[in-house]
């Protein structure tokens, strides 16, 4: 989350090929201490600042109509163009199960869409058992999550050194081949 705030704050295209539209970030983390945060970002060679928002509060949910709301207004008064949530599970109260809650968070985040930001949201996916499923199907906690997607991206670590991206899901065009980074 720290590297797409990165390149989106700062320019910088992901993954050294894809270019993004610049502009200030809001990072919503409740998992990360600040001083991880800080040291994770000096190691992306961040030394100067840049306009990434940080909201760190152990009490922030995007179930809460009234948080939704104070999220819209700092949107507003800091230009904020991406919202980048980390992770999706932490944002809410409720069952990742229950379609009913994940409807709940996806009518929360058409609101905050609505001050033209984008969205991007780190979920992670379930164990693997017996019967083998395809990535999208992976994702942890009820299958309207997957149904609120444009794009779905599939980080699989190789190694120490080397992820697998696998887009899965985009809804306005073909998904694009797998590629690695290193």
């Amino acid at each position: 989350s720290l590297y797409f705030a990165r390149c989106l704050a700062s320019g910088a295209p992901v993954f050294g090929e894809f270019p993004v539209d610049t502009g200030p970030v809001l990072l919503i983390s409740k998992e990360d201490p600040p001083r991880l945060i800080q040291e994770r970002l000096k190691a992306f060679g961040v030394n100067g600042p840049l306009p990434i928002h940080f909201c760190l509060t152990p009490f922030l949910y995007l179930d809460d109509s009234k948080v939704v709301t104070k999220v819209c207004r700092l949107i507003k008064t800091n230009g904020i163009k991406t919202v980048i949530v980390d992770s999706l599970r932490r944002v809410f109260k409720g069952e990742e199960n229950s379609s009913q809650v994940i409807a709940e968070i996806q009518k929360n985040f058409k609101i905050i869409l609505g001050e033209d930001v984008t969205i991007i949201f780190i979920h992670h996916h379930g164990k693997e058992n017996f019967f083998k499923r395809n990535n999208a199907d992976k994702l942890r906690g009820s299958s309207d999550i997957l149904a609120m997607l444009d794009s779905l991206l599939i980080v699989d670590r190789k190694d120490d050194d080397t992820l697998k991206i696998t887009q899965e899901v985009l809804r306005s065009d073909r998904p694009i081949q797998p590629f690695i980074v290193r």
